[in-house]
């Protein structure tokens, strides 16, 4: 494709894709800094059993990355462009996926049940939606440009919309979901389910974060990329799964059902 008819790159191409890599990783650092001890706390799950969820679905990525990054390869260019269409058909999914997780409503139910709903939905969300959608959003930097100044500087400032959810998320979460119960701070699940409700809205922004009037077309770099993307994100899937099970490891079986005595005695009114 000629790319001289294309629009000239500029600051709505950064700022797009800032703010389409802020509602992408809404969901993502919601279940990196919550998921464990919602399922901890709140379910009343052994961490080790959510560390193993994590792990098989680390797994399950190193697969699914790959055929996703296939599919986009082999996608058709359309009128919106060849991942435009990815964004705006998964963002929704990926945004009731992620809210499910945090399903605070089956917290009396056995834990059989708890168990193989937490693995549902998290592989759900993590190894099938997001990926769909990240994978073809990482990609997209080669789409919007072929100039390499310009491809370093949407990688900035998608780092710059990353941090603004990581703040946002990490700053003022903590604030809302906890409950004081005598001298402990206990979280409260309808609280994170309620927020986990806000979070999958704001990853409804993701499908901002493209500007096809200044994509290029797929040439052999655009491959090249996508193919890089879906097997990068495997290997760094296993470095987080390592440094969560290097912090969040040591809550022992007794800390857990602490917390559950806590939070049946703050339901039984005690």
């Amino acid at each position: 494709m000629d790319t001289n008819n294309s629009k000239p790159f500029g600051a709505k191409d950064k700022f797009g894709y800032m703010f389409g890599d802020f509602g992408n990783d809404f969901t993502f650092i919601l279940a990196s800094m919550i998921m464990m001890k919602f399922y901890t706390d709140v379910m009343g799950v052994s961490a080790a059993l959510v560390g193993t969820l994590m792990m098989v679905a680390r797994f399950v990525d190193a697969f699914t990355d790959v055929t996703m990054g296939q599919i986009v390869d082999r996608s058709k260019p359309t009128a919106a462009g060849k991942f435009k269409p990815w964004l705006v058909r998964i963002c929704g999914p990926v945004a009731v996926a992620s809210f499910l997780i945090y399903g605070s409503w089956f917290a009396n139910m056995g834990m059989t049940f708890k168990i193989v709903y937490m693995f549902v939905t998290y592989i759900l969300w993590g190894s099938v939606f997001y990926t769909a959608v990240n994978i073809p959003y990482g990609s997209m930097a080669s789409a919007i440009s072929a100039n390499p100044e310009e491809r370093a500087s949407l990688s900035t400032f998608r780092t710059m919309g990353g941090t603004l959810a990581g703040l946002c998320i990490g700053v003022i979460l903590p604030l809302l979901i906890y409950d004081k119960v005598g001298d402990v701070q206990v979280m409260n699940g309808t609280k994170v389910t309620v927020a986990a409700g806000v979070c999958s809205v704001g990853a409804l922004l993701t499908a901002i974060g493209y500007v096809s009037g200044s994509a290029v077309g797929q040439t052999e770099a655009v491959r090249e990329g996508i193919y890089t993307l879906s097997c990068l994100v495997p290997g760094i899937g296993f470095l987080v799964l390592a440094a969560i099970t290097f912090f969040f490891y040591p809550l022992s079986k007794k800390r857990v059902d602490e917390n559950v005595k806590i939070l049946a005695a703050k339901r039984a009114g005690k």
